[in-house]
């Protein structure tokens, strides 16, 4: 017999010993309190890392998903501009009067809730709310230094011929178009410092 490990494990070690467990498992199966209960061929073949012949594949058990922590939540309301804080998703899903995962998949997919309402996460930098295709966007030649301040993305293609997706993208990814070019989001507060 060939052993894995440095000390011999009846179960880890030999695969028959294994089989004979997982089928003693399912014959006898499992006192629970005054119930006996048998597993099924899927459960406890992924219990002990087998073959399951009616699946057809190695059946390996699903590691539970790792829970997203969106720590504190902001929400703009689009209609009268006001922007609130809240301590958790928990708290939001119960003012917007929804399920919380709604309110996570509206987080995820950075769209606008119910037509009114941009909701994200204070925990990821990309989700922020003030990040609107209506913000002041600078455009830089990086070979000149040549500033151009365009009121919003969609002015911004305009200059370059191109989408509004495409400068985006430009955008997300803080690509350099045109090898000459870069593209970035301002805040309207800081639009009078470049300009003035």
């Amino acid at each position: 017999m060939i052993r894995n490990s440095r000390t011999f494990n009846l179960v880890n070690d030999n695969p028959t010993a294994r089989n004979y467990l997982a089928l003693a498992y399912c014959i006898l199966g499992k006192q629970i309190g005054q119930i006996i209960k048998h597993p099924s061929t899927h459960n406890i073949c992924a219990t002990f890392d087998l073959y399951d012949e009616k699946a057809n594949v190695r059946v390996v058990q699903k590691k539970s998903a790792k829970a997203i922590d969106y720590g504190k939540i902001i929400i703009k309301d689009l209609e009268t501009d006001l922007i609130s804080e809240y301590e958790n998703i928990e708290i939001v899903a119960r003012e917007l009067n929804s399920d919380i995962k709604a309110i996570k998949q509206a987080i995820r997919s950075k769209h606008v809730f119910r037509k009114r309402y941009r909701i994200a996460s204070k925990n990821k930098p990309d989700l922020e709310v003030h990040k609107s295709k209506n913000n002041p966007v600078m455009i830089t030649n990086i070979i000149t230094g040549q500033k151009l301040i365009k009121k919003s993305s969609v002015e911004a293609a305009k200059h370059f011929l191109i989408t509004p997706p495409q400068v985006s993208y430009l955008l997300k990814y803080n690509k350099i178009f045109k090898n000459e070019w870069k593209i970035e989001r301002i805040a309207r507060e800081d639009v009078c410092k470049f300009t003035g």
